[in-house]
């Protein structure tokens, strides 16, 4: 009877949950450059959970790669940071063009179907590297000249490329 009961939970949690969690469907990066995604989810409900990120084509067969309960552990170029406000933020360093894939914001749900949301990321040759490890280095100066730095660096790459 216990074995039907957890059956009939499993099916129900399945068919009729509501996924909150999110993120952008695609994003595209440079060799060599460090990426911040953005999970959003239900904050009501998810707030204890544990978040993770998760590399692979599918949902049910991707490796985890970080967890927020073991930072430790895992993948060194990638962090996770969970705001309990309803929002983590996967940050994703140094990538190389190998690291091109499906990755997953995932929360785990026990007992049950863990709550995710797919991203492809896309990362190109880099080309402009010089360009990348400046924008590393003035970023951290204040908050102020991080959108000015951002600016004058995402435009002059344009430019370059188109001419």
């Amino acid at each position: 009877m216990w074995i039907a009961m957890s059956a009939l939970y499993l099916l129900l949690n399945f068919f009729l949950a509501e996924y909150s969690v999110t993120t952008e469907s695609k994003m595209s990066a440079t060799e060599g450059m460090t990426l911040n995604i953005l999970c959003r989810y239900d904050k009501q409900r998810y707030r204890r959970h544990v978040k993770y990120w998760c590399k692979g084509n599918h949902w049910r067969t991707c490796a985890i790669t970080k967890r927020s309960d073991d930072p430790q552990n895992g993948d060194p170029g990638v962090l996770i940071h969970d705001d309990k406000q309803g929002l983590f933020r996967v940050v994703l360093s140094n990538l190389k063009r190998g690291d091109t894939n499906w990755y997953w914001c995932g929360i785990e749900i026990e007992p049950g179907i863990d709550d995710m949301a797919s991203v492809f990321l896309t990362v190109t040759a880099g080309k402009n590297r010089w360009l990348i490890t400046i924008f590393k280095y003035l970023v951290f100066i204040s908050q102020r000249h991080f959108y000015f730095i951002f600016i004058s660096i995402s435009f002059g790459v344009a430019r370059w490329r188109s001419g």
